[in-house]
């Protein structure tokens, strides 16, 4: 029998051949289907992780004391965020509190501090569960090699004491690290010996060691305070205000006085604001100067009716 020229078997072939083009399209379907599936897949996904970590790079720069991350050790350190509280008719938008970058109202229990740099640091023995707020979350690493640069008092506060016997206290900046946590202040320096500045400090420590017999030590997050050397202060101004007219530090310690408190803002953002809108009037070649000019821009957002 001639199997290249039988009957039977050119009709089996034909109906094999028939199943074989039959199947690959079957095929050809199914392989569009899956991949158009894992494109849908990788397109939600992609999408997903843009919605969270867009806003943060592409957003507007945070105002003064809009937290970052979780404090770490070093110089730079960052105080709590504020809660979310639901605002009072009235008040519009996030109300960060002062202490960072661009203050709009100041924590209870804060000081506001003139002081000047001194060229001395000095080693800070540093335990997280004696930290205040999110401090205590510092991981031990953070917390093992802390430094904090010396400050002369100049001035504070009628009633408060924020140094010792010789006017001096030590401020731990912090600054953030991996994954958005402070950590240990990896600059060679932070504010230049003899530079005078102004802080609003806040008790950030239950208690010392023992074997610490130097002055008062605060934290603070070292890119957003002191002013004027602070560098989200100085972003701030290049990148979103260019302002050549800067509030001197005696100034803007003076504006850190007469802001009111948080509970006061949300009260009544007008009234509490009113030492301050006083503060301006006298001093009315100031009011275009930086940062006060975005400050009061952002209040009367929040002010607004």
């Amino acid at each position: 029998m001639d199997y290249f020229t039988d009957s039977r078997v050119l009709a089996a072939e034909a109906r094999h051949s028939k199943r074989r083009r039959r199947a690959g399209a079957i095929y050809g379907i199914v392989d569009k289907i899956f991949f158009l599936a894992l494109l849908a897949l990788a397109v939600l996904v992609i999408s997903f992780f843009a919605r969270i970590v867009l806003p943060h790079i592409f957003g507007p720069t945070p105002v003064e004391g809009q937290e970052l991350g979780v404090a770490s050790s070093g110089v730079h350190a960052g105080h709590a965020s504020a809660g979310s509280i639901s605002s009072p008719p009235g008040v519009t938008g996030d109300l960060p509190p002062a202490g960072e970058g661009l203050p709009l109202f100041r924590e209870a229990g804060t000081v506001a501090v003139l002081a000047r740099a001194m060229d001395r640091w000095s080693g800070v023995p540093t335990d997280a569960h004696h930290l205040l707020g999110d401090y205590r979350l510092l991981p031990p690493y953070a917390t093992q090699n802390t430094r904090g640069q010396l400050f002369e008092l100049l001035e504070a506060e009628e009633g408060r004491a924020p140094a010792d016997g010789e006017g001096r206290f030590v401020v731990v900046p912090w600054t953030l690290g991996c994954g958005c946590a402070n950590e240990g202040w990896d600059q060679p320096d932070w504010v230049p010996p003899g530079d005078t500045v102004a802080f609003l400090l806040k008790e950030t420590r239950e208690r010392m060691p023992a074997s610490w017999t130097g002055p008062p030590v605060y934290d603070v997050q070292g890119w957003h305070q002191p002013y004027p050397t602070g560098d989200f202060i100085t972003f701030w101004r290049t990148t979103r205000e260019a302002n050549p007219d800067w509030l001197t530090a005696r100034e803007f310690f003076e504006l850190l006085r007469v802001l009111p408190t948080e509970h006061a803002f949300r009260l009544d953002p007008v009234a509490s604001y009113g030492p301050l809108l006083a503060w301006v009037d006298g001093k009315p070649r100031r009011k275009g100067a930086f940062p006060l000019s975005t400050i009061l821009s952002e209040w009367e957002k929040r002010a607004r009716p």
